[in-house]
């Protein structure tokens, strides 16, 4: 027995609610419309004036491409590898953080590879481990926020702006994103103050 879907409006509002937590494009697939029709929907709600606006070409939508994986190092006894960079994750190509990334990961997880391999112990890098893991929810915190919430109209355009809020941005975007006292990290609730 199949059911008849709910009304066009209908699922598309529904999407709107729930895109941030399951994504336009398999909820799309799920019931059965076009991703470029709830994209024309979308344009048009945030963009009252181009209600009457008709797209030229079909509407293109590029999937999320960030990953990170559940192991930053061997969890076994011997400890025989450990992921920096890429490897322990990748977030978004425009922010460009997998250089910086890499670099950081690669001095932070040295001294817990010397001390795996000098003593056996993982402690060092279970250490590494959790200090990248807090560097990966702050850029994914950001990214998310930049594409999903108009991150960039609040944040970015915003009128008579704090100097300090547009210092905090900056640092951010520099990599800096194990600054607990950075005042954007606070309103993306990542960092908790004391």
């Amino acid at each position: 027995m199949s059911r008849a879907r709910p009304p066009l409006q209908a699922v598309k509002t529904f999407i709107d609610e729930h895109r941030e937590v399951y994504g336009v494009e398999p909820m799309c697939r799920v019931m059965q419309i076009a991703p470029s029709s709830y994209w024309q929907h979308a344009q048009r709600r945030a963009r009252p004036g181009l209600r009457a606006a008709r797209a030229t070409e079909e509407y293109r939508a590029i999937s999320d491409y960030s990953f990170t994986v559940e192991h930053k190092f061997d969890p076994s006894p011997v400890a025989r590898w450990v992921a920096i960079g890429d490897a322990a994750g990748f977030l978004d190509p425009i922010f460009s953080s997998g250089v910086h990334l890499a670099l950081s990961s690669a001095q932070a997880a040295v001294p817990g590879i010397l001390e795996a391999m000098e003593g056996g112990s993982t402690q060092g890098l279970q250490a590494y481990a959790a200090h990248m893991e807090m560097g990966f929810q702050v850029f994914r915190a950001f990214v998310q926020r930049f594409y999903n919430r108009d991150l960039v109209q609040n944040l970015f355009f915003m009128e008579n702006k704090p100097a300090e809020l547009h210092g905090a941005i900056t640092r951010i975007l520099a990599g800096h994103v194990w600054d607990y006292t950075n005042p954007v990290l606070r309103l993306l609730g990542v960092y908790k103050p004391a």
